[in-house]
């Protein structure tokens, strides 16, 4: 039986796409084309650019995002280990910020993100951790001059491990990525803290 798309499923589609432009953003960084084919090859390819509704699975849509959301975790992960072979983290922290920030500014303009509910839901709707229903993260406290959330398990770590890399290079990665995208965005910064399956991740204003 075909199934109706939903919000939240183009909010999850969005969300995978900024993490496949991430695999061609370093792919055409670091030079890595056929590490890029080869890594397609082995977990599938990159979503097309039609919208959504012309080529999901409509009868399982589910399915359908979530294989897309550990391909690119694990596509990603055998890029970052390619990388990693030729050139230190801070070579890729300065890659992942560099990405941060064209998508920031690439973002519509308008006022700053000075509401903290705001600020967590554009968030939300950038970062793609697991699906949906997994809800991996729960707002934990905000104030007038920071947001933070838990991260409640690590579904990134075992991604890298597989490729033999340490687990806490996503979150290094992550912070560079995210920190970078928000200062193009206005007096914001973030920092996250991985204590095993617990994900600190803060947001500070005007810091």
């Amino acid at each position: 039986m075909k199934e109706t798309l939903k919000p939240i499923h183009f909010v999850q589609f969005k969300r995978i796409k900024i993490q496949e432009n991430l695999e061609k953003f370093l792919t055409e960084k670091f030079n890595l084309s056929a590490n890029f084919k080869e890594s397609q090859n082995l977990y599938g390819e990159v979503s097309t650019e039609e919208s959504l509704e012309y080529q999901v699975d409509l009868d399982n849509i589910h399915v359908w995002l979530e294989s897309h959301v550990v391909n690119s975790e694990r596509r990603t992960a055998l890029l970052l280990r390619s990388i990693l072979a030729d050139h230190d983290e801070d070579v890729l922290k300065s890659a992942y910020g560099e990405y941060g920030r064209l998508l920031g500014t690439s973002q519509p303009n308008g006022e700053p993100l000075s509401d903290k509910a705001q600020i967590y839901n554009f968030v939300s709707s950038i970062l793609l951790d697991g699906m949906p229903c997994d809800k991996v993260n729960a707002l934990i406290d905000s104030d007038d001059n920071k947001v933070t959330w838990h991260g409640q398990s690590d579904v990134h770590g075992k991604h890298l491990i597989e490729h033999g890399l340490e687990p806490k290079l996503f979150y290094t990665f992550r912070e560079a990525f995210l920190d970078s995208l928000l200062r193009t965005m206005g007096d914001y910064t973030y920092t996250v803290d991985a204590r095993g399956d617990m994900i600190v991740n803060e947001i500070s204003i005007g810091a």
